[in-house]
């Protein structure tokens, strides 16, 4: 499966253009590489999404995807919560 649609379908990224814009301007590495809305995701690529408060790390895996990382800010966390950004 395309990686554009896999993020999408996996509930990584909300919107499949949204997607292609952020693996258009390297916002999405998979295996530490930048790469292609058309690139073909396999069981065992590490996808690294960088969103512009927080970063999701995550396993492909044969019944979906794994997160093994998030830092940063949540849009649900209260904006002075310890998650936050110092100011």
């Amino acid at each position: 499966m395309r990686i554009d649609k896999y993020l999408k379908q996996n509930g990584l990224i909300k919107r499949r253009t949204v997607a292609q814009r952020m693996i258009e301007s390297g916002k999405v590495l998979v295996n530490g590489r930048v790469v292609k809305s058309s690139y073909e995701v396999k069981i065992g690529d590490a996808i690294k999404i960088i969103f512009p408060f927080r970063e999701i790390e995550a396993i492909v895996e044969e019944n979906g995807v794994k997160i093994v990382g998030r830092t940063g800010r949540n849009e649900s966390d209260p904006p002075n919560s310890p998650q936050s950004p110092a100011n």
